[in-house]
C-alpha cells in the first residue's frame, strides 16, 4: 500500500509537499517532521507573542506526533498525511488506507481536468 501512496504522490507533486496548510500536510516523513520541528521553534520564540499555555500544548502535541510518526515509519521518504483534527485541536496522523484513497481521488480529479 505504501508503494502506491508514494507513486500517487510522485505523479501529483514535484514539490516538497502536496498540501501544507492549517488543515493538512501531505509530504515525505522527513519533511513533515521538519515542519513540526519548525512549528515548535516558532512557538518557542518569545517575539511571536504566543502565550505559555498554547506553547506548551503545541510543543507537547508536536513531539508526541513526531514520536508516533517515527515509530510507524522507518523509511523517511515515505509519504504521510497529518490533518488538523477538530476534537484534538492539533494534527493527527492519517491511516494509510485513507491517505491512498485521498491521493487516488486527487489524481483522478487532476486527470479529468
Amino acid at each position: 500500500m505504501q508503494f502506491l501512496i508514494n507513486k500517487y504522490f510522485s505523479k501529483l507533486c514535484s514539490e516538497k509537499f502536496f498540501k501544507n496548510d492549517d488543515e493538512e500536510i501531505i509530504g515525505k516523513v522527513k519533511d513533515v517532521i521538519q515542519n513540526l520541528e519548525e512549528q515548535i521553534d516558532f512557538v518557542k520564540n518569545p517575539d511571536n507573542g504566543i502565550d505559555k499555555e498554547d506553547i506548551d500544548f503545541i510543543i507537547l502535541n508536536a513531539k508526541e506526533l513526531i514520536s508516533e510518526i517515527n515509530n510507524k515509519y522507518s523509511n523517511k521518504n515515505d509519504i504521510i498525511k497529518i490533518y488538523n483534527h477538530p476534537m484534538s485541536g492539533f494534527y493527527v496522523l492519517q491511516d494509510k488506507k485513507s491517505l491512498l484513497e485521498d491521493l487516488k481521488e486527487y489524481y483522478e480529479e487532476e486527470k479529468a481536468v
